[in-house]
């Protein structure tokens, strides 16, 4: 374990087994504010979501979906500062993930998200 309990990064999951994958040996704490975060960001509140989401990488600083989510996020929300740093963490963590391309193109300022 790293500083603060880290785990090394798993590869971010694609479907029900990927995600299962991923989760298995994190933090439970991490794994339900991920859940829930995304489930407010379906429902349109997105402040909740965000809030479930640093909550996420305050339990698990190494959850890469988690840290994707709040550059999404702070990229549509025009936080710039919030978006790079997530977006870093991001690469840092999954330079190979299916992803990256959006952190990069973000990072480099194309600033386009999903």
């Amino acid at each position: 374990r790293g500083k603060g309990g880290d785990k090394p990064a798993a590869p971010a999951p694609r479907g029900m087994k990927g995600f299962v994958y991923y989760w298995k040996d994190r933090r439970p704490e991490a794994s339900a504010s991920y859940l829930v975060g995304m489930d407010h960001l379906r429902g349109g509140n997105a402040t909740q979501a965000q809030s479930e989401f640093r909550r996420c990488v305050e339990v698990d600083a190494a959850s890469v979906l988690c840290h994707l989510e709040l550059g999404r996020m702070g990229a549509r929300k025009g936080q710039a500062r919030e978006a790079r740093e997530h977006y870093q963490r991001y690469l840092d963590l999954e330079p190979q993930g299916d992803d990256a391309a959006e952190a990069r193109k973000y990072l480099a300022g194309g600033r386009k998200t999903r």
